[in-house]
C-alpha cells in the first residue's frame, strides 16, 4: 500500500487538550469521514490512524481527532508534519479547455483577417476557421505562424505565408 500513498496535506496545529488536529488538506483531495484512515511517516514507514471525528472549515481545513490519539501532547508529535492517503484520493482538477473561437486573427501581411468562428484539433496544431471577406478561411494555428498571442485584447497575430488565405 506505502507506494500508493501520496501526500494529501499537513497538519498545522493541534487544537483543544483532547488531541485535535487541524489539518490543512490538499486543494484536491476528496472530502474525508470518519473511520477512513490518514498516513503519517514514522522512522520510514506509514502508520495509519484511522478518523474519529472530521469537521471542515470553510477554508477547506480540518479538525480532525484521530481514535489512536487520546490527548493534546501526542498529537503534538504530528504537528507540522505532512498527511498521506491513497492517490485515488486526488481529484484531478478539469483541465480548462482553451478555445480560440471568438479570437481575432490578425497577420503581419494581410492585416486584421476576421473573427475565429470554429476550431478543429489536428494533433500538433489547430486548424482555425475564420470569417475573412464574407467567406471562411482555414488557418493552421502552428507555432511557426504564431507572432504573439494577447489573451486580454482576444488577438492573434501570425505570419502567414502567400497563398495561405485564398485557398
Amino acid at each position: 500500500m506505502q507506494e500508493s500513498l501520496v501526500e494529501i496535506g499537513y497538519v498545522i496545529r493541534t487544537h483543544g487538550v483532547k488531541g485535535h488536529l487541524r489539518i490543512a488538506f490538499d486543494d484536491y483531495c476528496k472530502e474525508l469521514s470518519v473511520s477512513e484512515a490518514l498516513y503519517f511517516l514514522v522512522k520510514g514507514a506509514y502508520l495509519p490512524h484511522f478518523i474519529a471525528e472530521i469537521s471542515y472549515f470553510d477554508n477547506g481545513d480540518a479538525l480532525v481527532l484521530l481514535e489512536e490519539i487520546q490527548v493534546r501532547e501526542e498529537a503534538d508529535l504530528l504537528t507540522k508534519k505532512p498527511v498521506f492517503g491513497p492517490g485515488a484520493w486526488i481529484e484531478e482538477p478539469e483541465e480548462e479547455e482553451t478555445t480560440f473561437v471568438g479570437f481575432t486573427i490578425q497577420d503581419e501581411q494581410f492585416g486584421v483577417l476576421g473573427p475565429v468562428i470554429a476550431e478543429a484539433d489536428m494533433g500538433s496544431y489547430l486548424l482555425l476557421t475564420v470569417q475573412y471577406q464574407n467567406r471562411e478561411v482555414l488557418i493552421p494555428l502552428h507555432e511557426h505562424l504564431i507572432r504573439s498571442i494577447d489573451p486580454d485584447k482576444l488577438i492573434v497575430i501570425t505570419g502567414l505565408p502567400e497563398g495561405l488565405i485564398e485557398l
